[in-house]
């Protein structure tokens, strides 16, 4: 017996676009690596790094949590994100934000890794010399 099943790609995101969740929590974003079906949780953005930045400020100032109604976790739709004002024209001053941005980032990450190392050391120490 032989079953054919056709899937129907609704969403997809591509490389080097990023995602955003649409859904509780609403507005934690994540750049793609690779060609991907995605769900309804999240939307597929096309844009740069400065972009990219910017709506993660909209995190912060707790713009997708004015935009979700209810008393719940409510979903953002895709009107809300494409009817946001946010103009980026992709000037050298957005650029040089936007590798700050990434420099950063990347400070954090390697700041945050040698803390869990130094956690991990403290907990080692703890067990061995107070235990």
């Amino acid at each position: 017996m032989l079953f054919l099943f056709h899937q129907i790609i609704s969403k997809q995101v591509h490389k080097g676009e990023f995602i955003m969740t649409v859904r509780a929590p609403v507005g934690y974003l994540a750049t793609e690596n690779m060609d991907a079906v995605i769900g309804h949780g999240v939307a597929a953005i096309n844009g740069n790094k400065y972009l990219y930045y910017l709506l993660q400020t909209k995190l912060l100032d707790r713009t997708w949590e004015k935009l979700s109604s209810g008393s719940t976790f409510e979903p953002i739709s895709s009107n809300d994100i494409k009817n946001l004002e946010i103009k980026v024209t992709e000037t050298e001053e957005e650029k040089l934000i936007a590798k700050l941005m990434d420099t950063v980032t990347c400070l954090l990450t390697f700041w945050q890794s040698k803390i869990d190392q130094l956690t991990i050391l403290k907990r080692y120490l703890l067990q061995k010399f107070i235990a």
